[in-house]
């Protein structure tokens, strides 16, 4: 899912999530009531999984013992994680679709007031709340580099040279 496809939202809000983290269980209720009570006013509320070792079983079952009916999106390859900066679960953003700017970063408390301005209209600049305490995301280390000698060609001897040769599939 990309966020464009929300262009009909007048806000989105993005909550950071990763699996198995107390502030995520702790804010739980929060998140699920911000989700519920912005429903019927244009607001789209989604959480982001970039943790990469989180699978979506572990992302499904415990987004259902916790009661939150949140789409989690999986952000396996970290893209958008790395894009906007994540680097902490529980980090809500807050995103003005007007023009795509992001109006708020930090904790649930303080993304009520900016969703309540940007849907009365005004323009909000950047607020920022210090400090998320959430769990850290662990991001894949991106400056290792593949080495076809070393890393891609044995890969091909071991899983593909047995059939293609001459004479084979």
């Amino acid at each position: 899912q990309e966020l464009y496809y929300e262009s009909e939202a007048k806000v989105v809000v993005l909550i950071s999530h990763r699996s198995d983290c107390d502030a995520i269980k702790a804010h739980a209720a929060g998140y699920q009531a911000l989700l519920e009570d912005y429903r019927d006013q244009g607001v789209r509320v989604l959480m982001i999984n970039s943790q990469s070792d989180d699978s979506r079983e572990a992302i499904a079952s415990e987004a259902a013992e916790l009661g939150l009916e949140i789409p989690i999106m999986q952000d396996s390859a970290q893209i958008i994680g790395r894009s906007l900066d994540i680097n902490s679960s529980a980090e809500v953003i807050v995103i003005d679709t007007r023009d795509w700017n992001i109006s708020y970063r930090g904790e649930l408390d303080g993304a009520r007031g900016t969703v309540d301005k940007i849907l009365a209209g005004e323009q909000v600049a950047l607020a920022a709340s210090p400090g998320v305490k959430g769990c850290a995301i662990d991001y894949v280390d991106t400056s290792v580099v593949a080495d076809y000698s070393r890393d891609i060609a044995p890969l091909l001897q071991e899983n593909c040279m047995a059939c293609h040769i001459e004479g084979g599939i």
